[in-house]
């Protein structure tokens, strides 16, 4: 079974994939590119040549 990011293992039988606690946080000072959301924590450090969209604006996009 594959999840959207996760992955299960028969093995174990739990889901292994992307946790959140593990993440490094990068303190940013942006605004989402759609909405105007001030943007404090990203899990990535922005280059500042492709634009940056809060969770809720990221999460419309992927769902189209």
């Amino acid at each position: 079974m594959k999840e959207k990011g996760r992955f299960y293992s028969k093995k174990t039988k739990t889901t292994m994939g992307f946790n959140n606690d593990d993440r490094q946080m990068f303190d940013v000072d942006i605004k989402c590119a759609e909405c105007s959301t001030q943007i404090s924590q990203l899990p990535f450090q922005p280059s500042g040549d492709r634009p940056v969209y809060c969770f809720d604006c990221n999460k419309a996009r992927h769902d189209r």
